[in-house]
């Protein structure tokens, strides 16, 4: 089993999850719309970028050794 979104609440579960950048991603969000309102992006322009997800591995998925909150796909 896998969740998304790592979360204090899934590290105590020792649930498998992807970690997602969330501050990262709302900081951008707000640039993006800070330009969008003082006119730097064009009207209907996108802007399309990528955010690198992180897998956090727990027992949840089978992982022998690993306790809760311990390890990564990053580690």
């Amino acid at each position: 089993m896998v969740g998304y979104h790592d979360s204090e609440i899934a590290e105590l579960l020792g649930l498998t999850t992807v970690r997602v950048p969330i501050r990262a991603i709302g900081h951008r969000a707000a640039q993006l719309l800070l330009e969008h309102l003082s006119g730097r992006l064009a009207p209907g322009e996108l802007a399309v970028e990528w955010v690198t997800p992180e897998l956090v591995v727990r027992r949840s998925c089978g992982a022998q050794g690993t306790d809760a909150g311990v390890g990564s796909a990053s580690e």
